[in-house]
């Protein structure tokens, strides 16, 4: 097999990618002042989608998978037309395998499977040669046979983020495993793990890569072939890739919209982490004892997001003032203490909104 030999040492949180939507006038005026503040005011209405109780029609969490979403549609009346318009790829990690996208060309769909981060010509179930190349069942990152679109850049993010973490953790137990003279077998399992998530990480991230370059390329008019598909959802609400700056608190709300819009891509290590935060914000607002108990949270991701809406309305904050206080322990700890309830309805979209 012809691996991507890629084992990262010292993964860190320094800056991570994000769609967002752009206003056309305001992306009009970027070429006339600092790229980073237009950038801050796409990457703030993704945080004020996620605080509101409602679907907002301008989220940059496409469903690629979903029965409606134009890629499916796309995909059941004209599949030879949607793999050229959505610019489909599959990695060709070994000579030896047919590509997925040959595959999905060849059988027109039938049979196959969407999800989040690819479509799997074979259903969802590993052929025997696809198992043995990889050394495991369902390694969908350097599979041959996975296919992705560019609509499914939103969700790959998503999914490197997640690989990220578990591989980040794995560094760590493998450095205290080390520490504590840990048996040379047990090293080695974890060794083996760090390298099964170091390789699917780089395919994930290669998948990524290449879709960003088709993205560009589809924007820009490189095909001058007129297709009659639906237009992938990434070009039609003129999604950008961005960059950003990330501190601790800044990557969690990015990681609640994303594992809010994609559940199954949140990771224990995010979880954990939102726990720790739901925590936080349950002793910030007079809660202590509940942030105290030993009990695991069912769903802490989606406390999180009721507390932060339940923060907007009880103190009557502007995005701004809910930013500057999640960012600043002691704006926070000027507050006068309130116990708050969770709110899950819409009463913090209509104080955002106003």
């Amino acid at each position: 097999m012809s691996t991507i030999d890629s084992t990262p040492q010292g993964q860190t949180e320094a800056t991570v990618y994000h769609y967002v939507v752009l206003d056309e006038e305001e992306t009009l005026a970027e070429q006339q002042r600092q790229h980073l503040h237009l950038k801050a005011i796409g990457y703030e209405q993704g945080y004020e989608a996620m605080l509101r109780a409602a679907p907002s029609p301008g989220s940059p969490h496409i469903k690629a998978d979903d029965v409606n979403s134009n890629l499916s549609a796309s995909l059941r009346t004209k599949p030879d037309e949607a793999i050229s318009a959505y610019g489909f790829i599959s990695l060709s990690l070994s000579e030896r395998l047919k590509s997925g996208v040959e595959l999905l060309r060849a059988t027109r769909g039938a049979g196959a499977i969407e999800t989040k981060t690819e479509i799997c010509p074979y259903g969802g179930h590993c052929p025997a040669e696809v198992v043995a190349e990889l050394r495991g069942w369902r390694r969908c990152g350097p599979c041959n046979y996975a296919v992705r679109s560019i609509d499914h850049l939103p969700a790959l993010t998503a999914k490197i983020r997640q690989v990220h973490e578990g591989l980040t953790e794995i560094e760590g137990r493998i450095a205290e495993a080390e520490r504590l003279n840990y048996s040379s077998e047990e090293i080695d399992a974890l060794e083996e793990t760090r390298y099964v998530l170091a390789e699917d990480l780089a395919a994930w991230q290669m998948s990524a890569e290449i879709l960003e370059v088709m993205r560009q390329r589809i924007v820009a008019g490189a095909s001058s072939k007129i297709w009659h598909v639906r237009k992938p959802e990434i070009v039609e609400r003129d999604l950008k890739r961005v960059l950003f700056p990330t501190r601790s608190i800044e990557y969690v709300l990015a990681r609640l919209q994303e594992c809010e819009a994609f559940p199954s891509l949140e990771s224990p290590q995010i979880r954990a982490r939102f726990d720790l935060f739901r925590r936080q914000l349950l002793a910030k607002t007079g809660r202590v004892r509940e942030a105290l108990t030993l009990e695991p949270s069912v769903n802490p991701r989606a406390e999180c997001i009721g507390l932060l809406r339940s923060i907007v309305a009880a103190y009557e904050f502007s995005f701004d003032d809910l930013k500057n206080a999640l960012e600043s322990n002691e704006f926070l700890d000027a507050l006068p203490n309130r116990s708050i309830s969770i709110l899950s309805g819409t009463t913090a979209s209509d104080r955002l909104d106003g």
